[in-house]
């Protein structure tokens, strides 16, 4: 017993060894860069958000774009989330005024883009306040808000950097921000009357008039010789200009 009580005090102690995670060697640019290559699939990217604490919190900061299934998740979501760029709701057909107030107070200023195609059930209220706390807002889509009216578009005027806004099949009308690049007023019942608001956009680039059947071809030639010098794009497919109509008919009926 005393022999092998001192052979064992006669050993030495092997050093422990210390497992380093390579990523914390790795500087925060260098994992987000590896983080881009899976954007093409969210599998992996959610398999890399669950292996552990540090990737976790490292992937809470990356993600930039968000798409959620439900408004309710939406609080959640965006409190984990802080440093999302993009919102896309067009799975959420049930965002309200609250839902947007939600929205102004955790993303502030760090929001760039929001899609509000598919949704409903907010007012101009919401829009208002959304704008006004979302002071670096690009992007916004309110195509299809069929029950929004010249209040929930003048709110629009206080986004001073929008520079694309998408309004197809939207009712009610009314363009205020003079810094406006891209406008998208498809299948909109407009005539001649409502070009004088768009004939002072100075920095307007793309316009496109897809299905506006009250435009003739005089505010057709208006717009696209004399006034908008400054659009690169130019659309109003959909429908023949009246001209064609005219000369089609009297072929027809050889007139």
């Amino acid at each position: 017993m005393k022999k092998q009580k001192t052979a064992y005090h006669g050993q030495q102690q092997q050093p422990e060894v210390q497992l380093v995670n390579p990523f914390e060697i790795l500087c925060e640019e260098i994992v987000f860069s590896i983080l881009d290559f899976l954007d093409d699939n969210p599998l992996d990217k959610k398999s890399f958000s669950l292996a552990c604490k540090a990737f976790h919190s490292i992937e809470r900061s990356h993600r930039r774009a968000l798409r959620p299934l439900r408004p309710n998740y939406l609080p959640k979501i965006l409190s984990r989330y802080r440093n999302a760029e993009r919102l896309d709701l067009t799975l959420c057909p049930r965002v309200t005024d609250a839902s947007l107030s939600s929205i102004s107070s955790s993303c502030g200023s760090v929001l760039r883009y929001i899609n509000l195609s598919r949704s409903r059930f907010f007012s101009g209220t919401g829009l208002s306040r959304m704008v006004a706390e979302c002071r670096n807002l690009v992007e916004i889509d309110l195509s299809n808000a069929t029950d929004l009216r010249d209040a929930g578009v003048a709110a629009l005027a206080a986004a001073r950097n929008l520079e694309q806004l998408w309004l197809r099949r939207v009712e009610l009308v009314a363009v205020k921000c003079n810094d406006i690049r891209t406008l998208d007023l498809s299948y909109l019942r407009i005539s001649s009357k409502c070009l004088s608001p768009i004939l002072k956009l100075q920095y307007l680039e793309d316009l496109i008039l897809e299905g506006c059947f009250g435009l003739d071809n005089d505010s057709l030639a208006a717009l696209k010789h004399g006034h908008c010098s400054s659009c690169s794009k130019f659309e109003e497919a959909g429908y023949a200009p009246i001209s064609q109509i005219r000369w089609l008919l009297s072929h027809m009926f050889g007139q």
